[in-house]
């Protein structure tokens, strides 16, 4: 690989240069229909068209870092529980 790769570049995707993928469906412009909780029940029959690209693979920049900023919110919410979960499980004693 060259010392000039920029995973950002947006001619390194595509040769129509949309852009870089969609973070939230990767690229492939669907993503799972969870409508019945765990499971779709819908006419979607298990997918739908990615809710931040609308189906298009390729998600507006200032969509795609207000989703990655929330990702990394949540991120750090979760890792605050696991840290007091795995503090309070040495408390107990539990391995």
């Amino acid at each position: 690989m060259s010392d000039d790769y920029d995973p950002f570049d947006d001619d390194y995707y595509d040769d129509d240069g949309e852009g870089p993928p969609c973070p939230r469906c990767d690229g492939d412009g669907i993503v799972n229909c969870y409508c019945g909780g765990d499971q779709c029940y819908c006419e979607n029959h298990g997918e739908k068209d990615c809710p931040l690209c609308y189906g298009e693979g390729v998600a507006d920049p200032a969509r795609a870092e207000k989703y990655l900023e929330s990702e990394r919110e949540m991120m750090a919410v979760m890792r605050k529980a696991w840290k007091e979960a795995e503090a309070k499980d040495k408390e107990r004693g539990d391995d």
